[in-house]
């Protein structure tokens, strides 16, 4: 006990501790760095660059939250941690050339504990580990969604419903993983990169993220004490930022939930089982959903009530 006491009085230590939401936005940092350089050292370009991201998204995170003001709770920012890891590092096991990864030693074979081959590492040797990643990483951000609308209703008096905060944060994050999607089509197609998996795996990762954005907002309202959910109807009018959320993520997560039927009801024949045809599908919705955000923002700045802004 001694011991720990002395432990938590290092000063760097006592620094970190006074805000929960430092040590793992720090943690983050570290590790994604750490696999970067390692990356970098093997040649594994793709995943380099993916933790190259990563390290900037966190510096991004750290900027707003390394204050603690948003009072994010840390678990939601482990749970992104782990879906993070799972991707860069699962990716980075595997190998340049193609090869056995660095972990297949001692007679491993590919599949087999830590050990991976291809450029995709797990992702290569494991089909459900893109599953997992989307998984988790939809708990994270659907989670970490719930947690900020609640301090959103309380910071403009909204009151917003236990079932509005449940949408939102439900929809932010679909909407943010089918977004991904998008954004890995374009990888593909501009950069050539191999790591999409085709119609079957992209199709099967919304499915993914329907049920780990489905758990996250479920778990965020049940585990999340920091306060008391209005348990009324949300009052009216709503503000600014919720119509705003809801312009985007009403037909962006109605244009997931389509794709998802698509493969599950009739196999894929709206989409003839085609990656191209789903990516391209998905950047049609991304064009409209931003198309109706703006419009909406236009209409509620040149013709909402005033008293709307007064009160935000």
């Amino acid at each position: 006990m001694n011991l720990k006491n002395k432990f938590e009085k290092i000063p760097v230590i006592k620094y970190l501790n006074e805000v929960p939401e430092r040590v793992p936005l720090l943690v983050m940092l570290i590790s994604f760095t750490l696999i970067a350089i390692w990356d970098h050292q093997r040649h594994l370009i793709l995943w380099r660059n993916y933790a190259i991201t990563g390290v900037f998204g966190d510096l991004l995170l750290i900027a707003v939250f390394w204050s603690g003001r948003m009072m994010i709770p840390p678990l939601a920012l482990w749970l992104g941690f782990i879906a993070f890891i799972l991707h860069f590092g699962g990716g980075s096991l595997g190998s340049a050339d193609q090869g056995p990864g660095p972990f297949c030693w001692g007679g491993l074979k590919p599949g087999q504990g830590l050990c991976a081959d291809g450029i995709n590492g797990m992702y290569h040797v494991h089909p459900m580990w893109d599953r997992l990643t989307h998984g988790v990483g939809g708990v994270a951000l659907s989670y970490g969604f719930v947690i900020s609308f609640k301090r959103l209703s309380t910071h403009f008096s909204a009151n917003l419903s236990r079932g509005m905060i449940f949408w939102l944060a439900f929809g932010v994050s679909m909407s943010g993983m089918a977004v991904f999607e998008v954004y890995e089509f374009f990888g593909r197609m501009l950069f050539l990169t191999t790591d999409q998996g085709g119609y079957v795996n992209t199709a099967g990762d919304l499915i993914s993220d329907l049920v780990g954005c489905t758990t996250g907002a479920y778990l965020g309202l049940t585990m999340d004490k920091w306060q008391t959910v209005w348990e009324g109807a949300s009052q009216r009018p709503l503000p600014i930022i919720v119509q705003l959320t809801q312009s985007f993520i009403i037909p962006m997560t109605t244009s997931a939930f389509i794709a998802i039927a698509d493969l599950l009801i009739v196999g894929g024949m709206v989409m003839n089982r085609n990656y191209e045809s789903l990516g391209m599908y998905l950047t049609a919705a991304t064009t409209a959903s931003m198309s109706v955000l703006l419009l909406q923002y236009l209409r509620l700045r040149l013709f909402a009530n005033p008293i709307i802004h007064e009160n935000e």
